[in-house]
């Protein structure tokens, strides 16, 4: 018995590269297009992941040692981090 294997559509290529759905639902533009540039991209939720973990890093070390007397309000890299979410 044979199994066909069906094409993904670029809504569940979008999906799978963590983009929101119709990213690349642009009037006109074909699914070949689509697929080009969803393969152009970077899957979302890897490089979230591993920003995410080198702040947690750089909060760690900042706790551990405390406030640079020179920056008594904490490192600068950390307040932005901190205010992103």
């Amino acid at each position: 018995m044979g199994y066909a294997v069906r094409r993904l559509l670029p809504i569940e290529c979008e999906r799978l590269m963590g983009l929101p759905d119709n990213w690349t639902n642009i009037p006109g533009a074909s699914d070949t297009a689509c697929y080009k540039a969803i393969g152009n991209s970077l899957a979302i939720p890897c490089p979230e992941w591993i920003l995410g973990r080198i702040a947690q890093v750089i909060r760690e070390k900042e706790r551990l040692r405390g406030p640079s007397p020179a920056h008594p309000h904490g490192n600068n890299v950390t307040n932005q981090i901190n205010n992103q979410g």
